[in-house]
């Protein structure tokens, strides 16, 4: 299955760490936790509606060699998610990736118009074939 060339990318906070519910966070699991938290954000990325549910957290504590605790502790306890039925996701990155879309989709746009007036021109300055 083909990727899409910016399946990866988000926007990330330089201070996220500096913001309260991080600092809580940081300072009752350490960078464990914080480490926790960024893991998941990337999983919800990678999500094609940014969403997953709380059945994956066992998978991924096996994976990340952290107890299923310690990950639905940072999902539950500090405010970083939001939880609706058995699903949890960041309204966070909801709003970046939105606005990141928006910004894309704008410059797909004008990519497309560009070229337009660029083929355009390009068959108003032809010469004609001898």
């Amino acid at each position: 299955m083909k990727k899409e060339k910016d399946a990866y990318y988000f926007s990330h906070d330089a201070g996220a760490q500096n913001d309260p519910k991080c600092m809580i966070l940081i300072d009752q699991l350490g960078m464990e936790g914080y480490g926790i938290f960024w893991a998941l954000v990337e999983q919800l990325r990678c999500e094609k509606n940014y969403k997953l549910p709380f059945t994956i957290l066992s998978a991924f504590s096996k994976r990340w060699n952290t107890s299923k605790e310690k990950i639905e502790a940072v999902v539950k306890s500090y405010g970083l998610f939001k939880i609706e039925e058995e699903l949890f996701f960041s309204l966070r990155l909801l709003r970046s990736m939105k606005e990141y879309k928006e910004k894309r989709n704008k410059y797909i746009s004008a990519g497309k118009l560009g070229g337009k007036a660029s083929v355009k021109q390009r068959l108003i300055n032809a010469q004609p074939l001898k």
